[in-house]
Parts: C-alpha cells; sequence; structure tokens
C-alpha cells in the first residue's frame, strides 16, 4: 500500500500546528481572562461591605429667637458689624426713633436707619439676653444677630461643625424647611464706619 503524502493531499504541517488540542495552561489563561458571569457581579455586589461615607450637608448660622410674644428664625452674622430687627418683628416691640438717622450700607445698598428696638429674648433654651437692635426694613431675615452683639456676649459661631458657642456649650444650628443656600452675610456696616476705614 502507498503511503500518502502531505503533498497530495494538500495539508501542510502548519496547519496540523493550528489545530493541535489547547494545553492546559492556554486552557487556565482563557478562564482568567472570560469576563464574570452575572451571577458573579451580583455575588460580589451582595457581600461587598457598605460604605461609611456620609455626604456632610453644611448649615446655615440659622438659631431659634424666642421674642417676648412669639418665636422667630435668626441669624447669626459675624460679617455684619450691627444686630437688626426687620420691620414685621420691630412692630410687636416698643420703637424708638433716634435723634439722627444713621446711614448704613448693606450688600443690598445704602439705607437710613431711623429707630431702634430693645427688648429681652432668647437664643434656643439658653439664658435670656437683653439688647438694643436697629429697625432695618432691607434685611432679609427676621432677626440679625451681628458681630457687635457676638463679642459683647462671647458667642462664638463655628460653620465647620454647624454649631455655635455659648459660655463653653455648643449648639447646633437648626435647618429650616426648604433651605437650600449656604449662609450669605448681609454685611451690614455704618457708612461712617466705612469711611474711617477707607480713610486709613
Amino acid at each position: 500500500m502507498n503511503s500518502i503524502d502531505s503533498i497530495d493531499t494538500g495539508y501542510s504541517t502548519d496547519c496540523a500546528q493550528q489545530l493541535e488540542p489547547p494545553s492546559v495552561c492556554s486552557v487556565e489563561n482563557a478562564q482568567q481572562l472570560a469576563p464574570p458571569s452575572i451571577n458573579s457581579v451580583r455575588t460580589a455586589q451582595q457581600q461587598a461591605p457598605p460604605s461609611t461615607s456620609k455626604t456632610r450637608t453644611n448649615l446655615v448660622p440659622n438659631v431659634k429667637i424666642q421674642l417676648p410674644s412669639h418665636e422667630v428664625i435668626g441669624f447669626l452674622d459675624s460679617g455684619s458689624t450691627v444686630s437688626a430687627v426687620s420691620r414685621k418683628v420691630a412692630d410687636d416691640l416698643r420703637e424708638t426713633r433716634l435723634r439722627k438717622p444713621r446711614i448704613m450700607k448693606s450688600a443690598s445698598g445704602i439705607f437710613a436707619v431711623e429707630s431702634t428696638v430693645h427688648t429681652s429674648f432668647k437664643i434656643g433654651d439658653n439664658k435670656p439676653f437683653n439688647y438694643t437692635f436697629y429697625v432695618m426694613p432691607e434685611i432679609s431675615r427676621p432677626v440679625l444677630l451681628g458681630y457687635d452683639f457676638l463679642k459683647e456676649y462671647k458667642i462664638s459661631v463655628h460653620p465647620g461643625d454647624d454649631c455655635y458657642e455659648i459660655d463653653g456649650k455648643k449648639f447646633e444650628f437648626i435647618q429650616t424647611e426648604g433651605e437650600l443656600n449656604r449662609a450669605t452675610s448681609e454685611q451690614v456696616h455704618f457708612m461712617d464706619q466705612l469711611s474711617i476705614s477707607w480713610i486709613n
């Protein structure tokens, strides 16, 4: 019987090498490179520990102010040199007219202040305070506790911790409904004080 020559069949040794069965190593490598199945992904997600990171929301330095007749939201504003109340708050208090209007400047513009109110009030559940406020229809908050008040009563504001400190005790800011924006100072200052700082 004649032997079959590879030349007669058109079958070359190169093709034979390509058709050799895969080795054990090549099978293991293919398994390692195979994409994970859906079940394995789900299992990994179920076994993964829950994330402990929390998204921190910075609160505006709002505080509860208990006036003689009702409660309002106050704002601790170290960026303003004076303290003030809105016209609505002043209408419920005894108002005193100034002998001479004080010209002031705020983030909303320049205006004249013609009256003040003196009242007792509480910040949260703390001791009562007594203070004189300028009446400013221009401010957007019911009560503005400026740097003058904070300094006199040694009240510290800690924005990084969302709290304020009175007599060594810390209290958290309150969160009001619909509060989306960060703290924005009213930037209320006497115009005469501003003029002195500009001259110097």
